[in-house]
């Protein structure tokens, strides 16, 4: 029979209530949120630099797949659906 390993911590109290908040915004539980960020430690994380360039290369292949769609609208169209989810969200000016 496998015993599971229980870790727990001690935080802040505005810390503890951020983490249940952000826990509850990615429908997690906060155990299960806390588990994967064990996780991710143990096993790293992706390289940032590695994931900025593959998320510029994604960018820059999916303006060029909407450039090249028969529809001249889709991609004017997704632009201002994006800036406006970004203005939504807070996230700032969206060029």
């Amino acid at each position: 029979m496998s015993r599971r390993f229980q870790l727990a911590c001690y935080v802040a109290g505005q810390v503890g209530q951020a983490y249940v908040q952000r826990a509850r915004e990615r429908n997690l539980t906060v155990a299960s949120a806390l588990r994967q960020l064990v996780i991710a430690d143990l096993y790293g994380r992706p390289d940032p630099v590695e994931a900025r360039q593959n998320m510029l290369f994604q960018t820059i292949a999916l303006d060029g797949l909407l450039e090249a769609h028969p529809d001249p609208e889709l991609r004017p169209r997704l632009l201002r659906i994006w800036r406006e989810r970004i203005a939504e969200e807070g996230l700032g000016h969206a060029a």
